[in-house]
């Protein structure tokens, strides 16, 4: 997909590009990208499938379990490096708005 901004990420292209943590059995973990200080915000990681899919909805029923794994990894990760206090995961849809 030329147009989706995830996949111009996994080609290293495009405004959401941001160091890769880790890419195992078809799931990617990268920063945040940096802002305009050149700094990604602390703790920002994205989880994405290697396979595009348009909605997470879309997801086979193993990638789903191996995002929430990983997921729940960085999570304890986090805790433990950081001494975080809480983590949150959130999903980020592109276009849409509420009616």
């Amino acid at each position: 997909m030329n147009d989706c901004l995830i996949c111009a990420k996994h080609r290293g292209e495009g405004p959401l590009v941001g160091e890769v943590v880790a890419s195992l059995d078809g799931i990617r973990v990268s920063h945040a990208p940096s802002g305009d200080d050149g700094t990604a915000p602390l703790g920002s990681l994205f989880i994405e499938t290697d396979r595009h899919v348009a909605y997470v909805a879309d997801l086979t029923a193993d990638e789903a379990a191996a995002v929430g794994r990983v997921r729940t990894v960085l999570a304890r990760g986090l805790r433990e490096a950081c001494d975080t206090e809480f983590t949150f995961a959130t999903v980020v849809q592109q276009g849409w708005s509420p009616r």
